[in-house]
Parts: C-alpha cells; structure tokens; sequence
C-alpha cells in the first residue's frame, strides 16, 4: 500500500519554516534533501509543497498526461503583475497560446542563424572594452553578460540597441520595463555564461582544452555561423556548466486537471500525494543523480556531453529549459548567443580568476548566479587592440583550421622517420610511462611516435601508421581519460575504422578477476568488430606482480616491432646504442624553492595514532583546494616527493651536489625542457628512483661497463632469474649499479632510464558532510629492510613524504573517485552496513561512520551498521577507538574488535576474519535484512574474508561449497564489494 511522503521535524505553526533559508531557498532544499532523502514534504506558514530531489520521481512527473507547470514561487509573484502571460500561465490559459503561436516562428532555426551577424556584433562590443579596459581591471562576470544577454535581446527581437557597453548607467528603457520575456530571457542566460567561466578558471585544464578546439576549429580569423556546428568540446563545456547549475534551480508542477487520480499514486506504488499537490523540482540535484552521470556527478567534466555521450542519457535527464510544451521556446536561440560569446572570448583572451580564493556564492532571485565574481581577461600572444579589433570585423574566409591534438614528440634525428601513435589511458601515470618508453625504442627501429590520451583518439584514428593503445581498467571502468573512447569503440560500426592498424597492451590486477583487463579487451575486440587490422595479439600485464614494465618490454621486443615492421617497414639501428639526455650541469647555486607552494592542499594537522615494531601509522588532516570535491569513500592521488635519502644515494653515486643545476635541453622527455633548476629538485618529484629494473635496463649496465665479471653476472639476471632476483625484490637501478661499482653509467644516461614519478592513493578517511572543504588520510609509513638488501632500509615514497609534512605545508593532489559501489548506500536508513577491515584499512570505514554520525545528529535514522576491526594489540594500535566509542555511542556503528596479538584481559587471539566467524548469527541477521558488505585491507585479509562468507552461506542455507561459491560470485560487486592493497 502507498504510503505518505515523510517530512521532516517541524515546529507547531511554522511548520518547516526556520530549515527553509528565505534568502536561498534551494540550498536549504538541498541540504534537507542529503539528510531526508529524495522526496520529502516542506510545510510552511504559506502552504506546503513536496520536494523532488532525484531522476525518478522527476521523470515521472514530466509526463504531462498526468502533470503540468505551476507558476508557483517567484513567477506567481510575477503574475500578480502581469498577468497569464508566457512564463506565468496556468494550464489552459487563452494567453499562453496566443503568445506561444507568436513567439515560436520568430526563434526557428532559421531566424536564429539570421541573427548571428547581431550577436557577433554586440560581443564584438564586449570584447572590445574588456580589451580597451587593459588586463589589470577586474571584470564582472554577472555584469557584463547581463549587459551582452540584454541587449542581444532587445536588438534580435525588437530592433532596439541599448549599448550597454557604452554608457555606464543602465539604459532608461531596460531599466523600466517588466517584460517577462526580457527578464527571464536575459537573466537565465547571463547567470549560465558567469557560471561557465567560474568553471573554466576553476579547471584550467578544460579550459585550455575548450581554448585549443577554439583554436583548431576557428584560428585567427573572424568567426562565422558555421564554426558553431564545429566546436563539440565547447558545446559540451555548455551543457555540463548548466547542468551542474541551471539557472532555474527549481521548478513547480502540480497534477493536471485531466487526471482525476485522487490520491495521486507515486513511484511505482511507493507514495501518495492528495490531487493538487505543488511539487518543487530540485533540478540541480537531479541533474546530478548518480545512476545517470557516474560517481563524479558533481564533477565538472564535460567529456560526458560530447554528443555520443550526451545522446544515450535516459529521457528527462537534462532538463535546465523546463519541460514539454512549457519549456523555453527560446533555447537555440540563447545556445547560439552563448556558444558565439565564448568561442570568441576564448579565441582572444586569456582568464584567470581576480580573487584566487574565491568560493562559489549563489545570487538567487527568479534565477541563479554567481555572487561576486570577477576575472581577470588578458588579451592572448601579445595581440594589441589594433589587432583585435581588424580580426573581430575581418571579413575574409576561415583561416587557422588545423586537425589533430598537441603531439608528445619522439626522439628526433636527422633522418626522415616513419610515423607511429600510441595512445594511452589511465588514471596514475603507468600506462603513460609505459607510452613514453615506445618513444624511445621507436627511434631504434625506424619510427617517430608521439603519444597521447586515449580520449583524444576518438573520430581520429590514423590509418597511415601502426597504432598502439595501452590503457588499464578499474574495477572494470575505463581511466578518466579513455572514458569517451570507450564508449565510442563499443558503438563503431562494422566498417568505421576499415584501414586501421592497431595492437593493445592492457594493464590490470588479477585480484580484481571478474574485471581484470576488462577494458582493454573490450577495446581490442570492438576495433576488430569494427573493421580494424589487428598487428598482434593483445599484450597483458598484472600489477599483483609488480612485473608491469618488464612484462611491456617482453611483449614490445619479441611481439610487437616484427609484425609492425613486417606491415609498415623499418629498420634497427645498432642495438648497444644508449638513450641519453642532452644535459648541462653548473656549480650549486642558492637554495631553490621550485616546489614550495606549488600544492593545493594545505596540511592542518599531522600526527601519530600508533607506534609499533613494523610501522608507525598516521592521521594527516588537509584544507583542500575549491576543485576538490569527494564523495566518502573515495581517494586522493598523493603527488609525493622521493626521499632524501634516496636522493642523496643517486648523489653519492654520480659524485654529483644536489644543489648543483641542472638544464635539460633534449626535448624527448618528460622532464621540463630548458628550465635550469637544483638536481633535488629534478630527482624529488619528477622520477621514480626506486622503481624495479626492466631488462633493457640491465642491458644497458652491461653496456657500461668494461669489467668482465660484472658483464656476466648482469646477463645471467637477464635470464631465468630475472623475476626472482630483480622483480620480486624491486631491484632499482641505483640498486645495481651500487652493487656493481664497476658500472660506468653516465648521470644523463641514468635520467634518461627513469620514468616517471606517478601519485599515490590513498582512501580518504573523513566524509565531507562533517568537514566541508577537508580530508584526511590514515596511512602507515614504510621504513623496512630493502629486499635487495637487507643492511638498507627501504623508504615509501609517499609515506615518508607525507610524514614529513608539517600544519602549513602545501602538497600536490589529486581526488579519484572509488567505484561507484563502494559508497554509502542511498538509502542510510534501508540498508544495514558491514564493514571489515584491518590497520588502515579502516580508512574509508572512518569515513562512512563519521557521515553516518553526522547524519544521526541531524535527527536522520539509521540502519544498523556493524564495524569488524582487525589490529595487534589494543595498547598500542587500536585505531581511533576514542572516536569510535563515541560514534557507537551515538548510534552510528557498533564495533567488533579483533587483536592478532592478544585482547585485554587475556582475550584470544584473533584475525578479522576469525571474529567475523564468531558472530555470524548477527552477521546473518544484518544480511537477511539486505546489509551490504565491505571489506578493506591487504589482499591476505580479504581473501580470509571472502572464505568466511563463503563458509557461513553453506551453514546459513545448507549448500555445498561449489553452490556457496556460486552464490558468493553473484552477490559480489554489489553486496559484497571490496577495496584491497598490498
């Protein structure tokens, strides 16, 4: 039976009145709406409504068989100026027809394209002062695209010019007029401009990205009508920035006077409503529902509106121009004004934001903008207003149109060689080091390559060359940036990419089975599908080995080079040929300070939670940059720093000062060109030092060195040996060639052998509901005798680091999102948790209990949640048992310690997964009323886990252990999921 939509706590008379902020009412909505849910019932002194904060209820309501619009809110203070005009009509008012029957033809797509010239003039006008005002005056966002959305409309549908841009008051006209048509029309799309390029400045990356398609596609000629069909990327950027903010952040609907349902029965039988209920849409939030955009909803990417993708989102889910017969008739209209006005501010101007710590403030009124916004426009190239202004009214044909991306060069020499491209997906820098290598033995075989994202490949594969891709997967989703090509690879034609010429290296880790190389073979078999020539069977590597560069080198060496070479030609050059750097080393000079402050994060507190034989744990607190924004349970990419010890080792050996400067000129490399800098500062965060040999490594020791006993106890680890002596140990470089003093490697030949320096994750251990704008981390340092050599301690590089740091420092990060089932569920009071984990492992589990708790004091019930904690001793590293007690005493977790070494009191002792087989009845209990599992840990512990729940389903429901096994493989991923280290 239906039942009544819940409402939250409220005071007799006023109802909800003090949740509900006057000011901005939204965003009380929405806070209401992470703490009560999707659909909730508001009662105010002036009446009531019920909200809508998700796709599904959404969707339904924008059938308009059953509901239509209600100018409730700020529109129904409009009508009672003006009437049952366009915006504010109620159903069947005689008005609305006759306006819509006029307006509609005047903004067809024909009118519009008319309408471009006057467009292109009035931002033409806009440029120009931003211009003529010089680069160190601040510009109003909301301002001045108020002004260019105004007068855009006064002049496109009346005729009229205001010139805005050439007075400093307000014209009287404008200023004076009520039309709704103006109001609405200008406003929306000023706030949606303001908002994009808070966007852009906040994601400099998307902006160079957007700036260089406006580059490609337009040059530096004037831009005409048909650029605007040209520029996918930036159209995506449009869409994304309005879906994240839609300038109508709410609207209403009611029931429609033809349904006669009373009550009026929702979500598939869930909820009852009386007819003639209001309901107030959140589409901020619904533009945000997970199920449609990913994990990273609130993320700005417009990748996920290139057309492809933006064409398989379900019915209703971009919605910021309203619904049906009642949505804006003037859409294309604004898209065009818009899409113009970027493209050619982006075409002109470099924007950097005025006050760099500015956080997003929202200006409510009938529509949404920034608050207090303002950017810095600096003219681009040196380009004078002379200048621009020629370009601007330049009536010549397009110049400037170019095709493919900025290359990755190759080595380059003077003979001509044969193009190749690789490209690469992946999310922590292995797979573009794995690319990068191939520049370098592309040049010993006959070939350029050049080398770039995988995203970028898509529509643009080249058949003229050999083409290699080598990307990962994750949980069984592609890197961030392969997303759209794979996508786009599954949706190719038979004979889309006929002429192609392909091979696929694919990284993975075999602990995740049922999604290991998921996404490289997908790839591999949809370029096949698709018509493409497959040059050689599908190369795979296992990170649970650690033999990723050695397994990529074997399968480029005997796999790859004789079939392209078969293919396309080729030839060898001598093979004791050694990879150098073209380098300049001067004397020390004063302390360099290049890293300082080059982080976004700030450190607020770093402290020690446990101390013992094997490691110290730590809890490091950050204020993160505005761009940062997690999800509990996510990670964070830590861009570390290599020890100093480590560094002083590399010194030593090369007789070398690390104050000495250093200058790469070559400009085959990763490491910045032509920048003189201190040999610290190069070694500390641009390399991997401690990275295990790959064989061509050691080929190239030999080569350096004369000593005949050397020679031949290198190339006997070239052998058999290989895995166990160099891999399975994690044998560096600067290992060897300290084990063999008779090396004489050259310092730029050892540069050039490096790769490099690739963040670490860690799982975020705090939830952003309790401390907005912070993290923290809870990580173990790593200080262990070397497998290579036991008289030397082994240093992690992004622990050490980061325990080093001190409150006010500044570190380099970068925020990854978990899969998409590894977070709380929706529903915090339908589904009951368990959680299993051991030392950090408790990381994202802190996070989920500390929501949790945050949501329990704001009056939110709760589903049991159970915490299975595995330590050594309960004196020495029982991880925040302090806050978990009191969490536990607030109702948020109950906790079931484990201690390996032994409990208070002479408890037994216990592994995890032994404690969890204690309590199985409570367990079963939890699970019966659909808890969802998590696990977190090394991988040993994991897998004693999963053979836990294997053992209590047999017991629970009497099966064998083929038909547990079964069981356990079906339920995995969704109730039973799992975020395992080793």
């Amino acid at each position: 039976m239906a039942g009544m939509v819940p409402t939250p706590p409220g005071l007799p008379f006023v109802g909800n009145s003090f949740d509900v902020d006057s000011v901005d009412q939204t965003a009380s909505l929405m806070r209401l709406a992470d703490i009560h849910g999707p659909i909730f019932e508001v009662r105010l002194m002036q009446g009531s409504y019920v909200v809508c904060a998700d796709y599904e209820l959404y969707n339904e309501l924008c059938d308009e068989k059953r509901f239509t619009k209600d100018p409730a809110g700020g529109l129904s203070e409009l009508r009672h100026g003006l009437g049952d005009g366009l915006f504010t009509a109620k159903f069947g008012e005689h008005n609305w027809d006759v306006a819509h029957r006029v307006l509609v033809p005047a903004f067809g797509p024909l009118a519009i394209s008319e309408m471009f010239d006057e467009m292109h003039g009035l931002a033409t006008q806009m440029v120009l002062k931003w211009a003529r005002f010089g680069s160190d005056r601040p510009v109003s966002c909301t301002d001045d695209f108020t002004k260019l959305t105004l007068d855009t409309i006064a002049l496109c549908s009346m005729g009229t010019r205001f010139n805005s841009f050439y007075r400093d008051e307000v014209h009287p006209f404008p200023k004076a007029m009520t039309a709704v048509l103006l109001e609405s029309g200008h406003e929306t799309t000023s706030g949606f401009l303001a908002f994009l390029f808070y966007r852009f400045m906040v994601n400099p990356k998307t902006l160079q990205t957007a700036q260089k398609e406006v580059d490609d596609v337009i040059g530096t000629g004037s831009i005409r009508v048909q650029h605007m069909s040209k520029l996918p990327y930036l159209n995506a950027c449009l869409r994304e920035a309005i879906r994240l903010n839609p300038p109508a952040a709410a609207s209403y609907m009611k029931t429609h006077p033809n349904n006669t349902d009373d009550p009026v029965i929702l979500c598939g039988g869930k909820y009852q409503v009386p007819r003639g209920t209001t309901f107030r849409n959140l589409v901020g939030l619904v533009h945000q529902d997970r199920n449609n955009y990913g994990s990273d909803a609130d993320v700005f990417r417009p990748e996920r509106m290139l057309d492809e993708n933006f064409s398989k989102l379900p019915r209703n889910a971009w919605k910021p121009f309203g619904n049906g017969s009642r949505s804006c008739i003037g859409v294309d209209f604004a898209w065009q004004e818009s899409l113009l006005a970027v493209a050619m501010i982006l075409q002109n101007f470099n924007v950097r934001m005025a006050d760099p710590d500015y956080k997003l403030r929202i200006q409510q009124t009938l529509t949404v903008k920034p608050e207090g916004l303002f950017m810095y426009a600096t003219l681009r190239d040196g380009l004078s207003v002379g200048v621009l202004e020629k370009r601007l009214r330049d009536d010549s044909t397009l110049s400037g149109k170019t095709g493919d991306a900025p290359e990755i060069s190759g080595v380059m020499s003077d003979e001509p060689k044969k193009p190749m491209s690789v490209f690469f997906g992946g999310n922590m820098g292995t797979c573009e080091s794995l690319a990068r290598t191939i520049v370098n033995s592309a040049a010993n075989h006959g070939y350029k390559a050049d080398v770039q994202p995988l995203d970028n490949a898509m529509d643009s594969l080249p058949t003229d060359r050999p083409v290699i891709i080598i990307t990962s997967s994750y949980e069984g989703q592609p890197p961030d940036n392969a997303r759209g090509f794979f996508e786009w690879a599954q949706n190719l034609d038979k004979t889309s990419i006929v002429g192609v010429s392909y091979a696929v290296f694919g990284c993975g880790n075999r602990h995740w089975k049922n999604t290991f190389q998921h996404v490289p073979k997908t790839i591999d078999e949809c370029l096949e599908k698709a018509g493409a020539k497959r040059l050689v069977g599908r190369g795979i590597s296992d990170a649970a080995n650690n033999h990723i560069f050695d397994d990529f080198e074997k399968w480029e060496c005997d796999m790859f080079w004789p079939p392209v070479k078969a293919a396309f030609g080729g030839e060898d050059t001598p093979t004791n040929d050694t990879r150098t750097l073209d380098v300049e080393i001067s004397a020390p000079c004063e302390p360099s300070h290049l890293n300082k402050d080059v982080g976004e994060s700030i450190v607020l507190k770093n402290e020690i939670i446990s101390s013992g034989a094997d490691s110290s744990k730590r809890h490091i607190e950050l204020q993160l940059p505005p761009s940062i924004e997690y999800r509990a349970g996510d990670y964070l990419g830590v861009h570390p720093i290599n020890p100093p010890e480590t560094m002083q080792r590399v010194a030593k050996q090369f007789d070398l000062s690390l104050d000495a400067v250093i200058c790469i000129k070559s400009k085959d490399t990763f490491f910045p060109q032509g920048v003189p800098m201190p040999i610290r500062d190069m070694l500390g965060p641009y390399v991997e030092l401690g990275q295990a040999a790959t064989r061509s490594g050691v080929k190239t020791l030999i080569h350096h060195t004369d000593d005949s006993a050397t020679k031949a106890q290198l190339e006997s680890l070239i052998g058999d040996s290989f895995a166990t002596t160099i891999s399975a140990k994690n044998t560096s470089i600067l290992d060897l060639l300290e084990a063999y003093p008779s090396i004489a490697l050259p310092f730029p030949a050892y540069l050039a052998m490096l790769t490099s320096l690739h963040p670490r994750q860690y799982s975020i251990s705090s939830s952003p509901l309790a401390n907005p704008g912070t993290c923290s981390l809870t990580f173990s340092v790593l200080a262990a005798p070397a497998l290579s050599d036991q008289s030397r301690t082994f240093l992690g590089v992004a622990s050490t680091y980061l325990s080093s740091l001190s409150p006010g420092d500044r570190l380099t990060a970068t925020h990854q999102p978990s899969a998409p089932s590894f977070h709380l569920p929706t529903e915090a009071a339908g589904t009951p948790l368990i959680m299993i984990c051991a030392g950090t492992g408790i990381a994202p589990f802190r996070g989920f209990i500390q929501e949790r708790a945050t949501l329990s004091a704001s009056g939110k019930p709760l589903a049991p949640a159970l915490l299975f904690m595995g330590c050594r001793d309960p004196h020495a590293d029982a991880l925040y048992d302090k806050e978990l007690a009191q969490w536990t005493t607030a109702g948020a977790v109950a906790v079931r310690w484990a201690f390996s070494r032994g409990g208070s009191n002479g408890a037994q002792k216990k592994h995890v997964q032994e404690r969890l087989w204690d309590e199985r009845r409570e367990v079963k209990t939890l699970f019966d009323q659909g808890a969802k599992l998590f696990v977190c840990g090394k991988r040993a512990m994991a897998d004693g886990v999963a053979e836990v729940v294997r053992r209590m389903r047999r017991e629970w429901a009497d099966e064998s252990a083929l038909q547990a096994g079964e069981w356990f493989e079906r339920v995995k991923g969704e109730r039973f999921v799992s975020d395992v280290f080793d």
